[in-house]
Formats: structure tokens, C-alpha cells, sequence
């Protein structure tokens, strides 16, 4: 049953493509374990220099040091052996005297065969107990891929333990017994020793050959975990994943128990080393050194065998102490994928950074003081995140690695590497998707215009196509006109789509499911002609509603209750002179969180604007105005295209408005602030799109494109659509560019919402 070498099979992970430690074809914990954990980025730690200097003030000359060897050559079995059985070998009891750690032990039977090998023995046969020092047992059991590990271990024919301590006759016995289930994450109660004093396993951190040597040799020619080591002092500390400490002293300059030391990344294996020293090497710089128990400086452990050439091993034993560090594994965020999102959640968020895996599936992100409805390490560097419900505003995003666990006294405490540390790269902004502010959210939508299949497209913020929809069929050609919000009342904006001409109809796009849903709004009217819409909170209760704009019988404007679709208000003027083509806006004008309603008319030789405070816009109720009427001249003799929204970010929603068709292309913004104040129409900017078409207008919608909390603009003059940043604008430049795309191969112009 003696077994000092074997073989390993390695299995490619889903998300990383690097392999799962594994010994005898089993892995050896799963990938996202601390001793599997890929450290070679990390930070190093602020006491690294002053840990390595006490280290060489011990011994100005310390070097690595290989601490296994081969019996054969070596005349003695050095090194901490394995024992390898299977399901056919009988469990014994053991006995745990007083004088070892009854309290702090597995007290399981173990499969021990009777021809086990402890540490100490000879190179030939059992050595005396008291020859043996730390006599660990190791037994492995290949079939339930469990790990068995004594400390202390005498066998039934030996009356008395090497530190101390009677045997009963007959029996094993060990001063500590601890099992491993190497297939999950598994760790000693927080304050409980192991067989190893930091009550960490020992056998996935020993070198072995069958990991080491080249595959010519047996091996895989190279090892894919962090490697044991032990140093003389420690603090009376521990660090994840370690859980006991063994020091009795406090000083900073000494490492903890479970201390993680690095190869530095300067040191230059030399290319004359033979493959196992290089492997070794190399597995110290990229998954590194942990601290594990009290003994010599830089020795690090592995398995006897008659497979190592200790010629080729010891060529390791030329690197310094100097020519190592100690890091820092606390998780560093260093960038986001995306800076902004709905309040509402659901935002998927890729977190770049340090120090992701090792967690042991307990890595958890949270976007200020709520936790993230979903997490997936990616690699050691990024990690996907979904973004939960939030006020609006910015939050950091933090990342931490570890959880709290019980403790030996039944108290909770903290076990992990930590949280990362507030830094600008991890500020995250929700935003407000609904109401009062008037921006609907991120995304935007696109119809279809006359003549081209009845198409309506809804884009993410990214301009990446959320879904396509064809409320009444592709067949339908006669032009959609959009506006986007949550007016199903599910947190997630919806698609408004109304007929642009032939037969009136206004229909509900889910925003969650492309699919159509709700009332044909305008229902059986009889009306033939252009319809126009916007949506909006008018109501106060969290959903927006919805606003139509149609001729019926002259210039109309009906508002529907978002949820329940019922009509609330119908605002008509029948003033001579009036010619139709009403146009509505939808947001909060006079600053008191209710949305209001702006409408537009052509009159005479130009459009007259009308703004009615929301409040008063209900079942029963005379709508009141906000502001006296407006009339746009200049660009505006021909029906005008309108939009509101607060582009200026004064709390307030200002109109833009869009010139029509066959006229000098121009957009032009009001104050809101100022018409609710005092009447008096302010121009906050004035410009022409870029390269602009005049054949089908400017249509205007706002919507905060770039997710910074301030409403954009965004128009469509032709076939284009283009954003501009909203903020500080000016009456005499064009404000920023922010993008310009063609959303589709479509002649004849887009509508945008």
C-alpha cells in the first residue's frame, strides 16, 4: 500500500484555461480553492520587505531549502509520505490521548493499512517513535478522493507517542486527526488545529513528482497549486486560508500562519536548471508559497521518492531569500465595464481587477451596501456581476473574498482575504429609469418609417439591439412613431409604438419580452391620420403614462393611465384656426416630481406650444396650464417635432423641439425652469444636426444615452440617429457629440423615442 509517486490526469476548466490540481486521476480541491489560487498579479504586501529582512537577519545566507529527498539516494525516507488505499481497506479506530487534541479531531475510524508509512521512518522500514519527530500520516483514499492526515501517529505495536503520551496497546493513535474531502472546498472550525499547525491539509501543497518531473519522466512537467513552506517565526496571527495560529509573538515584521510568499517576478529561472527545479521555480511564482507550520526558514516540503534525481531538485536551493516577497491577496477593483444602470437592477457588470479566485465560492460583489443578484469569477482578474434594485446615485462597488464563519468559542467571525478598498475606478452610478425626471432610461427605441415593413427595434444604451418587434405584422408599412418607459409598471421600459399613418393604432411593446401586450389603445375609433405619443409619470403613482397626440375632430391630446390603459384625460382645442398635427411631451416641467404635459399644434403659419400642469391632468378634473402659450417662428412655420426632458440637469425639464420637414434642419431647447417661473421662453441652444437631411425633419427624443444621470438629446434626421451629452449647453455651439449611427439599412427616416 506504500505509494511516494503517481501520475496525474488534468482536466481543462470551463472558465480558465489553465487544469484542477489532481493526484491519481481526482482533483485535488476545486479550482476556485485558495491552494489552487493564481497569485502571480497580486499586490505585494506593505510589510513584505520588513517580513524578508527578519528573515535574513536570522541568517544573512538563507536560501531555499528542499525539504524531500529520495530513500534510495539518500539513505533515509525524507520527506512527508502518502499512503494510497482504496475502498477494500478496512477503517481502524484511533486513539487521541489527553495530551493531543481530542477536542480539535476528526474522531472517525481511518483506513490504515497495516504496512503504512509515517513520517521519520527509515529509508527501509519503521523507524522508533522517538526517532521520528512530527510523524505525520498521510493515508489517501483514491476511491471517495478523501484525504486522512495524523499527526503524531504511532502504530498499534508502539506503547508511547514521540512528544509524549501513553498508547494503548493494539491501537493507531495520533495526537490530531483531520479529514479532507479534496472534492469541495472544505476548512478546519476557525481556531481548531489540523495535523498541521495553521490547520491547513498538507498533501495539496507537497511537490511531487508525478506533478514536477517532465512528462517524459512520469510527470506533467509542471505544478498547477502553491507550495508548502515554514519559516522558524510567526505571529500570533493567521491569514486565510489558514485558521490557527502557533506564534506567541505580535510583531509586524514576522509573517502569519497561511502567509503567502511569491517568487519575485524579477528572478530569471535559468535556462540550464533541469525541468523539475524549473517547474518548482515557476510554481513559486505563479501560485506560490504558504506558510504552514513553525521550522526552518524557506524550507518547503514534498514527498519522498526514488523518481527524483536530487541532483536536478536541489539546483532550486540556489535562490536567496531575498529574492522573495510576500502579497497582499485582498480583492483590487480596477474598472468596471460599464459605469451606470437602472435603479431598477439587472444590469450585467464586468469588474476587472486582482485577487478574484481563492474564494472558495465565497466571492461576493456589492454595489454599495446591497449585494449583487449574481456573481461569476471569470478568471483571477474579472468577474461578471448583475447589478441589484438601487436607489439612484453612485455607490462604490466592492469585492469581497471570504464570509463569516463559527468559530471554536460559537462566535462569528470573519474568514477571507477581505473587501476591496474604495478607489474612483469602482464608481457605479443607478439610474433613475422612470418618472419624474422625464428620461424614460437607457434605452431607446427606433420605428420603422412609411413605405418599409412595420418594424419597431429596441436598442440598449451600447446601441446593441435589445429586441425587434413587429406590432401589427411585417406586412404593416405605414410608419411607427416610439417613445420608450415603464408603463406595465414592472421596472423594465417598454416600447409605445403608434401608427405614423393610414388607420390610427397605438400598441405595447414589453420591454422585458418583445412582445406585444395591453389594449389597442385608440380602439374602434374610425380615425385615419398621423398619431404622435410620449410617456411619462403624469400621475404620481411610480408608472408612467401615456400620451397621444391625434386630429380627431381637431387638435387632441388623450392621456392613458400606464398599468391599467384606462384614458384619464382627453384635452382638446377646437380654437379657429387650429390645423392639427398634435404633437405631446411628457415630463416634469415645473420641478414638483409630477410629470406635466407639453402639446404642440400647427396654428396659422407657425406652431403654438401649450404646457398643462400635471397634477391636474385626471379623470373629471379641467387640466390646468403651466405656462402661457407659445409660438414658435423661424424654423418652426411647419408642425414641429417635441421632446422634454431635463438637458440642462436644473431639476427641471426643458422643451426640444425638432424642425419639420422640407425646412432648414435645426434643433432648438427651452428652459423649463424659466417657462414655469416666469413665462418667458429662455433658448438654452440652438444648432443644426451634423450633415443634416431636411427631407424628413429632426425628430427629437431625450434619454440619458450615456448613463452619467443627465438627460441627452438624441435625433434622427434621415436615416440617422445621433445623441448629443447633455449638461452645461450653449445658446451658440452644438452641444457634444456623443454618437451617430444608422440603425438600419432603411431609407425614408427613422423615428426615435
Amino acid at each position: 500500500m506504500r505509494h511516494l509517486s503517481h501520475r496525474a490526469r488534468l482536466r481543462l476548466h470551463e472558465l480558465e484555461a489553465r487544469y484542477v490540481p489532481t493526484f491519481l486521476g481526482n482533483q485535488v480541491f476545486p479550482l476556485d480553492n485558495p491552494w489552487n489560487q493564481v497569485i502571480a498579479a497580486a499586490p505585494v504586501a506593505a510589510n513584505s520587505d520588513a517580513i524578508i529582512n527578519r528573515i535574513l537577519a536570522r541568517n544573512p545566507a538563507r536560501k531555499l531549502h528542499a525539504d524531500f529527498g529520495n530513500p534510495a539516494t539518500d539513505g533515509a525516507l525524507y520527506g512527508i509520505p502518502i499512503t494510497v488505499v482504496d475502498s477494500t481497506v478496512p477503517k481502524v479506530t484511533v486513539y487521541v490521548p489527553d495530551e493531543g487534541y481530542p477536542d480539535e479531531s476528526d474522531l472517525v475510524q481511518v483506513p490504515i493499512p497495516a504496512d503504512a508509512v509515517i513520517e521519520g521512518d527509515g529509508a527501509t522500514g519503521p523507524a522508533d517513535p522517538g526517532d521520528r519527530g512530527d510523524s505525520h500520516l498521510l493515508i489517501y483514499d483514491r476511491t471517495a478522493n478523501v484525504l486522512y492526515e495524523l499527526y503524531q501517529a504511532v502504530r498499534p505495536n508502539e506503547t508511547s507517542f514521540p512528544y509524549g503520551g501513553s498508547n494503548p496497546s493494539g491501537l493507531w493513535g495520533a495526537y490530531q486527526i483531520s479529514v479532507w474531502d479534496l472534492k469541495v472546498n472544505s476548512f478546519r472550525t476557525i481556531g481548531a488545529t489540523s495535523a498541521d499547525a495553521a490547520a491547513l491539509p498538507i498533501l495539496p501543497g507537497l511537490v511531487r513528482p508525478d506533478e514536477a518531473l517532465p512528462v517524459a519522466e512520469g510527470g506533467q512537467g509542471a505544478i498547477k497549486h502553491a507550495i508548502r513552506m515554514t519559516v522558524a517565526q510567526t505571529r500570533d496571527m493567521f491569514v486565510y486560508p489558514a485558521s490557527h495560529e502557533a506564534g506567541s509573538q505580535s510583531a509586524s515584521d514576522l509573517p502569519r500562519m497561511g502567509e503567502r510568499f511569491r517568487l519575485k517576478a524579477s528572478f530569471v529561472i535559468p535556462t540550464n536548471w533541469s525541468p523539475e527545479a524549473k517547474a518548482i521555480a515557476q510554481a513559486m511564482k505563479d501560485y506560490g508559497l504558504i506558510v504552514a507550520d513553525n521550522g526552518s526558514d524557506m524550507y518547503f516540503q514534498g514527498t519522498p521518492s526514488t523518481d527524483w534525481d536530487m541532483d536536478e531538485v536541489l539546483q532550486i536551493q540556489q535562490i536567496g531569500a531575498a529574492s522573495f516577497e510576500v502579497v497582499d491577496l485582498t480583492p483590487v477593483v480596477t474598472g468596471l465595464s460599464v459605469v451606470g444602470g437602472s435603479a431598477s437592477g439587472g444590469t450585467t457588470v464586468i469588474i476587472t481587477g486582482k485577487n478574484f479566485s481563492g474564494a472558495a465560492g465565497q466571492l461576493h460583489v456589492f454595489f454599495g451596501a446591497v449585494e449583487a443578484t449574481s456573481v461569476t469569477v471569470v478568471s483571477e482578474s474579472q468577474v461578471i456581476a448583475v447589478t441589484p434594485a438601487h436607489a439612484s446615485g453612485v455607490v462604490d462597488v466592492r469585492v469581497r473574498s471570504g464570509t463569516n464563519r463559527t468559530n471554536t468559542d460559537g462566535q462569528q467571525v470573519f474568514f477571507g482575504y477581505g473587501t476591496s478598498a474604495n478607489t474612483a475606478a469602482d464608481d457605479f452610478r443607478f439610474v433613475r429609469t422612470t418618472p419624474p425626471a422625464g428620461v424614460a432610461g437607457h434605452p431607446f427605441a427606433v420605428g420603422a418609417p412609411a413605405g418599409r415593413p412595420g418594424k419597431v427595434t429596441l436598442y440598449d444604451a451600447d446601441r446593441s439591439v435589445r429586441f425587434v418587434a413587429y406590432p401589427f405584422g411585417a406586412a404593416y408599412k405605414g410608419g411607427w412613431r416610439v417613445a420608450v418607459g415603464d408603463v406595465t409598471g414592472d421596472g423594465v421600459a417598454d416600447v409605445v409604438a403608434v401608427t405614423a399613418s393610414g388607420a390610427a393604432r397605438a400598441r405595447v411593446i414589453d420591454g422585458s419580452t418583445g412582445a406585444v401586450t395591453g389594449p389597442q389603445l385608440l380602439g374602434a375609433t374610425g380615425y385615419t391620420g398621423p398619431v404622435f405619443v410620449a410617456v411619462g409619470d403624469v400621475t404620481g403613482d411610480g408608472t408612467a403614462d401615456i400620451a397621444l397626440g391625434t386630429n380627431q375632430g381637431g387638435p387632441l391630446a388623450q392621456v392613458f393611465r400606464g398599468g391599467t390603459f384606462q384614458r384619464i384625460a382627453a384635452i382638446r382645442n377646437t380654437t379657429s384656426g387650429f390645423k392639427g398635427n398634435t404633437q405631446v411631451a411628457i415630463a416634469d416641467v415645473n420641478g414638483d416630481t409630477r410629470a406635466d404635459l407639453v402639446v404642440t399644434a400647427l396654428y396659422g403659419a407657425g406652431t403654438r406650444v401649450f404646457g398643462y400642469n400635471g397634477t391636474s391632468i385626471a379623470p373629471g378634473s379641467t387640466p390646468v396650464r403651466l405656462f402661457p402659450i407659445i409660438s414658435l417662428g423661424g424654423a418652426y412655420t411647419k408642425p414641429a417635432f417635441v421632446a422634454t426632458g431635463d438637458v440642462n440637469g436644473d431639476g427641471y425639464a426643458d422643451l426640444v423641439f425638432g424642425s419639420a420637414p422640407a425646412v432648414a434642419a435645426n434643433v432648438t431647447v427651452f428652459s423649463g425652469k424659466a417657462l414655469a417661473q416666469t413665462g418667458a421662453p429662455v433658448k438654452l441652444a440652438s444648432f443644426a444636426p451634423p450633415a443634416p437631411g431636411t427631407a424628413t425633419g429632426v425628430r427629437v427624443a431625450v434619454r440619458d444615452a450615456d448613463g452619467d444621470g443627465t438627460a441627452d438629446l438624441l435625433t434622427s434626421s434621415g436615416e440617422r440617429v445621433t445623441a448629443f451629452k447633455g449638461g452645461a449647453l450653449s445658446a451658440a455651439a452644438r452641444p457634444p457629440l456623443l454618437f451617430s449611427f444608422d440603425p438600419d439599412p432603411l431609407t425614408g427616416g427613422v423615428w426615435v423615442g
